[in-house]
């Protein structure tokens, strides 16, 4: 149902998980969208974007538009309900790859637009939408993005402070870390919470999270949940079924009932 695309482009893969296409139609779809430390951005077209008690909703506009808006998913679940289909090229972004492209930095909201990326939309979609091969419409994304990239000036340097923050087998502190990569902990620190989004323990919550959901989706029933605990490096099973509750509000035994992954676990969904 959803068509996911991994980048092919060398650069793209370091900042960029997946990318995938919806074309307008009159299909409804409602998923939840569970934690995370990527950012995605939506490419909008001929879209009304709504927030109504928590909800999001997307639906078609009879006037013609073009924008972008981004979802934050460090805090929580993001539920999102699309009234109808719309024409839609979503941008999974991995770490520091948002500010990267966008030249913006992550905000503390549910949504937020992109302004930056508007004025190139219009070009952007017909040239997408005028093929059905996906091998093309990757390529026009895939130097769309490459057009747009400037390189943070810290970014050698947080990207291996990424690298060492989510090492389990050495779980370094963030002052270890600091030594490890050169740079004042305190100014690390600002950095990393600036360009990332959040905080480097909940950074870690959450790759510890996502990690062990996909450990589990590609084991499936071969491995026990309590397998995952350990080789996540969660203190013991009461602690990892409280940081599932936490994150997704329920308990891990329900949550891998209910999940549904498409794209090599890329994207990882409720469909409601």
């Amino acid at each position: 149902m959803i068509n996911v695309l991994e980048p092919q482009n060398e650069q793209l893969k370091q900042f960029v998980d997946s990318i995938y296409i919806f074309k307008r139609s009159v299909s409804k779809l409602e998923f939840t969208a569970y934690p995370s430390a990527n950012i995605s951005v939506a490419l909008l077209r001929n879209a009304i974007v709504s927030v109504r008690e928590g909800l999001i909703y997307i639906e078609n506009s009879d006037t013609p538009n073009h924008f972008s808006i981004a979802c934050n998913q460090f805090s929580g679940s993001v539920h999102l309900q699309y009234l109808q289909l719309v024409d839609e090229i979503a941008i999974n972004f991995k770490p520091l790859g948002f500010p990267s492209y966008t030249r913006s930095k992550p905000e503390n909201s549910e949504i937020f637009s992109v302004r930056e990326w508007n004025k190139f939309l219009p070009d952007l979609f017909r040239i997408v939408f005028e093929t059905e091969a996906r091998e093309q419409q990757l390529y026009y994304i895939e130097q769309f993005l490459l057009e747009q990239y400037l390189p943070l000036p810290d970014e050698a340097i947080l990207l291996k402070a990424l690298k060492l923050l989510t090492d389990t087998t050495t779980n370094y502190k963030m002052q270890e870390i600091a030594d490890l990569v050169g740079m004042h902990y305190k100014h690390l620190y600002r950095q990393f919470t600036e360009n990332v989004g959040c905080n480097p323990t909940h950074y870690r919550k959450l790759e510890k999270f996502r990690s062990s959901v996909v450990s589990k989706l590609k084991k499936g029933n071969k491995s026990r949940l309590v397998d995952i605990c350990y080789a996540h490096d969660y203190t013991d099973q009461p602690y990892f079924i409280k940081q599932f509750k936490e994150l997704t509000g329920e308990r891990p035994a329900r949550f891998f009932k209910e999940v549904t992954s498409f794209g090599n676990d890329k994207v990882i969904f409720k469909i409601e």
